[in-house]
């Protein structure tokens, strides 16, 4: 069974492929972060998205934007192994924590990346490079429905 944002994970372990993520932001941040990339009164129609891509699941990696790090900064993942793994928290986006408010959906489930196949000298890099520009692609979708997007 597939996770609610990928087919091809499981409940608890990513197909390693490329995710495409998308988390709604509270409109707060657009008062409380000027550095954010919009300008202007938002209107109330429209929403506040951060765009990611990430290996792990959408789940997890929203868990990692959001959750509390404790002092060793460190969680159990288990995207990639059976059992649980600690992995270090990665560097927090301006954005996210503290205003996050859900995991989003734009279609019924969100795109990817594949990386299971052929592979080739630079294959993993032009994976990666395909990821960042489904991530961009997206930001500017949402960006030309008027919302106010972030994305790396």
């Amino acid at each position: 069974m597939g996770s609610d944002y990928c087919k091809d994970c499981d409940e608890k372990m990513s197909c390693n492929n490329y995710h495409l993520y998308i988390i709604e932001l509270d409109r707060i941040v657009l008062e409380e972060k000027p550095s954010f990339p919009y300008k202007g009164i938002l209107p109330d129609d429209k929403k506040v998205f951060y765009v990611g891509i990430t290996k792990h699941t959408p789940e997890c990696r929203y868990f990692q934007h959001t959750a509390d790090r404790p002092d060793n900064n460190k969680y159990l993942c288990n995207c990639f192994t059976e059992l649980p793994k600690p992995r270090k928290f990665p560097k927090k986006v301006k954005y996210v924590h503290g205003y996050d408010l859900d995991l989003t959906r734009i279609s019924p489930i969100n795109p990817i990346v594949r990386t299971d196949g052929p592979t080739f000298s630079g294959s993993a890099t032009e994976q990666e490079n395909k990821a960042k520009e489904e991530e961009r692609e997206m930001g500017e979708k949402l960006r030309l429905l008027g919302h106010a997007v972030y994305w790396n």
